[in-house]
């Protein structure tokens, strides 16, 4: 139990989601550099989890961005309405969340170009991969 109060629950709830976006774009954001530099996302991601994280969810999400499954467990459409109630809860606390603007811009693109209803992990990947191809 995190508290007594439910806005408690909530800033977990949100929160934790939150995390999941910002991994997913840093991930996405490594695989891409790396695969840049000469560097296999699946190598990649080996090193990295065997060495700082070892962790399953990460695992679990390497894997659905670099072999997308047939069915989608959740969509963009789906992180990007929680990352938006995050931002406003912050702003109701005065706090301001850098990051989650930012992602919050690249779930807005998707939702402008298409990807929205693709599985939140590799739409999001995918716009990483399209974002990451115009660097100027």
């Amino acid at each position: 139990m995190v508290g007594k109060e439910p806005r408690q629950a909530y800033a977990v709830k949100l929160g934790g989601n939150f995390l999941v976006s910002a991994m997913i774009q840093s991930l996405g954001e490594a695989f891409v550099f790396a695969s840049r530099l000469g560097v296999e996302p699946e190598t990649f991601f080996e090193a990295v989890n065997d060495a700082l994280f070892q962790s399953p969810f990460y695992a679990a999400c390497a894997r659905t961005m670099l072999h997308p499954p047939q069915q989608t467990a959740s969509t963009i459409e789906m992180g990007a309405k929680d990352l938006n109630l995050l931002r406003e809860a912050a702003a109701g606390v005065q706090t301001r969340m850098g990051l989650a603007d930012r992602v919050a811009e690249i779930f807005a693109e998707a939702r402008r170009i298409g990807p929205a209803g693709q599985d939140w992990v590799v739409g999001q990947y995918r716009m990483v991969q399209r974002r990451g191809v115009n660097i100027g």
